[in-house]
């Protein structure tokens, strides 16, 4: 057998190689991927709003880039739950796009065998650790189950931007119950807790890119547009028919302006109350 040189494997194997004459070709297949990749990542967001009892569940999610490192999903849980999972894999780009394809597939896994929030986490963050990141990417998440009849929320928030209770005159952070990011520690030990939900409360759970967007002359808003939208929608009794999470989306494109976003996001709401949306 004729052994071969470097110079004949390195064409055989090796990438094409960008020239001034292919750079144009080179870029438009590379686009063409994204595209393909993009397109898969988002046939796992939920594409519409969930009725249940008193309940919707919405939710919006928008990449900074091509590809993004969130994730969010709502799955059913027997004919009266409803599953609510949101991640945020540290870094951006294809590697952090690729985490929340593999994600997708083993959370799908694990809620077939657990529906425990803090046996969910701790399945996903063995999964972070040991199987699928790279470079050892963790992840801020949450993960909760709403009982649409007992009016109840468990929870399990590891690190995630936003996880919020909106009630009537009041604003409740649900951070109290849960454990480091994943990915972070094998064997970390999770908790979890539980609110009750009245009607008219509504819950808004995010990566930190709803936070991060910035205003039209360039400040970031932080937590406080969201509080403040939250406040002026419940007082005012809004009977749009229009969900949650597209009313907090378009208060986002008002706020920036349509301004290039320096983060992903993604959002679920859950609503108990057939006002405003």
């Amino acid at each position: 057998m004729t052994k071969m040189n470097y110079t004949e494997a390195d064409r055989c194997f090796q990438e094409e190689k960008t020239t001034a004459s292919n750079v144009k070709k080179l870029l438009e297949d590379y686009t063409h991927s994204l595209d393909k990749i993009r397109t898969l990542q988002q046939q796992f967001i939920p594409q519409k709003p969930v009725s249940i009892h008193n309940y919707t569940i919405s939710s919006f999610y928008r990449p900074a880039y091509y590809v993004s490192g969130d994730l969010c999903l709502y799955v059913a849980l027997g004919t009266d739950k409803i599953g609510i999972f949101v991640i945020d894999i540290i870094g951006k780009g294809l590697s952090s796009c690729f985490i929340t394809v593999c994600l997708n597939y083993i959370f799908q896994s694990i809620i077939q065998v657990s529906q425990s929030p803090k046996e969910v986490m701790t399945a996903i963050n063995t999964a972070l650790c040991t199987t699928i990141a790279l470079d050892r990417n963790g992840g801020c998440g949450f993960y909760g189950v709403l009982d649409t009849i007992k009016n109840t929320l468990t929870y399990c928030n590891c690190g995630i931007g936003v996880a919020t209770l909106f009630s009537e005159g009041n604003v409740t952070e649900l951070r109290d119950y849960g454990g480091f990011v994943l990915g972070g520690i094998e064997n970390t030990v999770y908790t979890e807790g539980f609110v009750t939900l009245n009607s008219g409360d509504v819950v808004v759970i995010a990566t930190d890119g709803l936070e991060d967007v910035k205003n039209r002359s360039g400040k970031r808003l932080g937590s406080e547009w969201l509080n403040q939208f939250m406040a002026n929608l419940m007082a005012n009794h809004s009977n749009t028919t229009e969900v949650l999470a597209n009313q907090i989306k378009k208060e986002i494109i008002g706020q920036t302006g349509c301004r290039y976003l320096e983060d992903d996001i993604a959002c679920v709401c859950i609503l108990h109350s057939k006002h405003m949306g």
